[in-house]
């Protein structure tokens, strides 16, 4: 597919669409961990030497710049006044990532995916209007080139539902944005009344419905950057750690800080975790094969956290279906994220 200047490839294996993420499988043991099922192994969900192959290649007889990693931002807010007032706040940080992130010489293969806060279409149109306005975003049309009104495209995921996305250019570096909507989910009937409902889905977004989205297929890596962070100089390449090299990755994840929370906010973690280890032990078929921390002394650190205000991971990770599996399982867990314990998203990415 390509988009102005830009090409996408879909890079993924799909295979968690094809496997169920756990570790053994019963009845019968159809499925064992090659590893004696003590410890967590994941399936890589890209295949790192084809993907750069792919993204070296030339493409057609017009020059176009292959994109490979994806900045999601979600805007979500408590109302929709207060979202039309949190994108005109977030203008002020975003002129920084204009001038010092979304360059073609630092970052050019790096798209970013605004997801909005879907209300009533009324409601939808004036936020669209918002963010485009604030954030001088340039309408795309590969028809029509720049134009009043951007192109608009879907994607299918595989219960069949459009995932639909307006394509943009950057003001400064003409750097592609995409943008679309998301509704709230139902909120669980164990949501705990002080648990801000969108502030706990808005940071566990990422790891909840991020994800899963049939856009990541499209892309090796990903990067979480808040909207209150702004930029003082121009910014590294992001993806060189999580590159290819010599047909393996150096690194899965990046981070730039570490962190430790306190017991309020984790008090339930390790009931998680327990459970989580317990759940994969039952589906295998002998007592040995039980699961447990492969590293006990970080087990018991459950307060460590990698701080999520400006990181990133590898799908071939991330997308794994093992990980897809725990991501679902954070979701769904009763005395978590929606009882009021304060988990985000960064005490996920520390386990």
């Amino acid at each position: 597919m390509e988009i102005a200047a830009f090409r996408l490839c879909n890079l993924s294996l799909g295979l968690q669409h094809q496997h169920s993420g756990h570790q053994c499988i019963t009845p019968k043991g159809k499925h064992r961990n090659k590893a004696g099922g003590t410890h967590y192994s994941y399936t890589a969900n890209r295949n790192c030497a084809v993907n750069a192959a792919i993204m070296s290649s030339e493409h057609g007889s017009v020059k176009s710049t292959m994109l490979s990693s994806i900045l999601p931002v979600i805007l979500d807010s408590k109302s929709h006044g207060a979202l039309m007032r949190y994108i005109k706040d977030f203008k002020k940080r975003y002129s920084t990532w204009d001038h010092f992130l979304l360059t073609a010489d630092a970052n050019p293969d790096l798209a970013v995916l605004f997801i909005l806060q879907s209300y009533a279409s009324d409601k939808d149109a004036a936020t669209f209007e918002v963010l485009r306005s604030s954030l001088d975003m340039i309408p795309w049309n590969p028809h029509a080139g720049m134009s009043n009104a951007p192109w608009r495209f879907a994607i299918l995921d595989q219960r069949g539902l459009e995932h639909v996305y307006y394509t943009f250019l950057s003001k400064v570096g003409r750097r592609l944005m995409l943008v679309t909507f998301d509704r709230h989910p139902f909120w669980p009937s164990f949501l705990s009344k002080r648990s801000p409902s969108h502030y706990v889905y808005s940071t566990c977004w990422y790891v909840l419905t991020m994800l899963q989205l049939p856009v990541m297929d499209f892309f090796e890596t990903w990067f979480k950057i808040d909207t209150d962070v702004a930029f003082l100089h121009k910014a590294p390449d992001l993806a060189a750690p999580m590159r290819c090299a010599n047909g393996d990755r150096t690194s899965i994840f990046v981070y730039t800080l570490e962190s430790k929370d306190p017991q309020s906010y984790v008090s339930t973690l390790g009931e998680w975790l327990a459970g989580a280890l317990a759940d994969e032990s039952t589906r295998c078929r002998k007592p040995k094969d039980a699961f447990q921390c492969e590293f006990p002394q970080m087990c018991k650190q459950l307060g460590a956290v990698y701080v999520s205000n400006f990181i990133g991971g590898s799908f071939q990770f991330f997308q794994s279906p093992q990980l897809l599996l725990l991501a679902a399982m954070w979701g769904t867990f009763p005395r978590g994220i929606w009882k009021g314990y304060r988990w985000t998203d960064q005490q996920f990415w520390h386990l």
